[in-house]
């Protein structure tokens, strides 16, 4: 359901701005009365359409719960946009209907990149214990190179639990069966290891992509990680 609002959100968003743009447009050509006209023949719509985009909006901050500063950013100015927008067509003033198309293009970037400065900003993983990150020690040479390769591979699934702690279990569950946001039920998951790497690196629906948030190593790991709730 929440993935059918993100459609219908976004569907509402692009037609209110072709609508916005044309009359833009026209009210920049001195068109004055095919505007006066276009907005007669199109007022409705207009309230139609500006009522999805808020509730549409709205829903989606609900089902995310989340309340993360670009979201609430986009939030305050598109509640400032679109009343500014009937202004600007109402009284003819082509300094506010730019400043208008502006606000959308820019609440676009960032629905795009998450960031109110179209910045996607790394995260930071805190972890668990002091050396989950990396081996510090030097390896034991007397031990055989399989058990240095299981060190690696513990350290590295450590890791993926700590980053899906931090990061996924909000709207996964930390058993990956929460479903918060319309969030996939991980342990039904039937998905190669490519292809849950390419899921969280691209995102898919309300799920944000997270590369260039998380490094390859922290992708493959929490990947690897999500696999194996799949035996739980």
């Amino acid at each position: 359901m929440a993935k059918g609002f993100l459609h219908l959100h976004i569907t509402v968003v692009v037609l209110f701005m072709l609508f916005f743009g044309y009359k833009l447009i026209l009210l920049f050509a001195n068109k004055k009365d095919t505007l006066a006209i276009f907005r007669q023949k199109t007022k409705v719509v207009d309230m139609i359409l500006g009522s999805l985009i808020l509730l549409t909006g709205g829903y989606l901050l609900y089902a995310l719960q989340s309340f993360e500063s670009y979201l609430i950013g986009k939030l305050i100015l598109t509640l400032v946009a679109i009343p500014l927008g009937i202004i600007s067509m109402k009284k003819e003033n082509k300094i506010l209907g730019l400043l208008t198309m502006a606000i959308f293009v820019y609440n676009f970037g960032v629905a795009e990149t998450n960031s109110l400065t179209f910045q996607k900003t790394k995260l930071v993983i805190q972890p668990e214990v002091a050396a989950i990150d990396t081996i510090t020690a030097a390896p034991d040479t007397t031990s055989p190179a399989n058990a240095i390769l299981n060190q690696n591979d513990e350290v590295a699934l450590k890791n993926g639990e700590v980053i899906f702690t931090q990061v996924c279990a909000a709207c996964h569950g930390q058993d990956g069966k929460l479903g918060v946001g319309g969030a996939k039920d991980l342990q039904a998951s039937t998905l190669n290891h490519q292809q849950t790497v390419a899921m969280i690196s691209q995102g898919k629906g309300l799920m944000q992509p997270y590369e260039g948030i998380l490094s390859e190593q922290e992708i493959e790991a929490v990947a690897t990680y999500t696999e194996g709730l799949r035996s739980k």
